[in-house]
């Protein structure tokens, strides 16, 4: 009697330890990741997973260091599918070496407001 308690308890706990904790959020960042550089003239891409389907504003915030960002006032508003998606950006002179950048990406889901920030990168002008 006791074997089989303990032996029902063992598989109760595995199966518990076995089941998905959690899914990923929604827009999942692929890249940028942490200490990216970009550089001037190349084409920069926000990538993620698990996107939500509709339309996106893409935010872009700058600044010396990630706690002193500045959202700018360029802030394009795009479709997307769910699932995969990747928004694509031009390196320009807007971009300085001084400063460090991230995206938000701010979208809505089952009417409520959400968002979610890349990792910070940098822009440098050497080849």
């Amino acid at each position: 009697m006791k074997f089989s308690f303990i032996f029902a308890l063992i598989l109760t706990f595995t199966f518990v330890i076995a089941a998905p904790v959690s899914q990923l959020d929604d827009f999942h960042i692929i890249t940028p990741t942490w200490k990216t550089t970009y550089k001037k003239g190349e084409i920069g891409q926000v990538n993620w997973s698990n996107g939500v389907a509709g339309s996106i504003t893409v935010k872009i915030f700058h600044g010396k260091d990630m706690n002193s960002m500045l959202s700018s006032r360029w802030t394009p508003t795009i479709q997307v599918s769910e699932g995969f998606g990747k928004f694509a950006f031009f390196i320009d002179s807007f971009f300085n070496e001084e400063e460090m950048y991230r995206f938000q990406i701010v979208y809505n889901k089952n009417g409520k407001r959400c968002e979610v920030l890349t990792p910070c990168f940098k822009v440098t002008s050497q080849a």
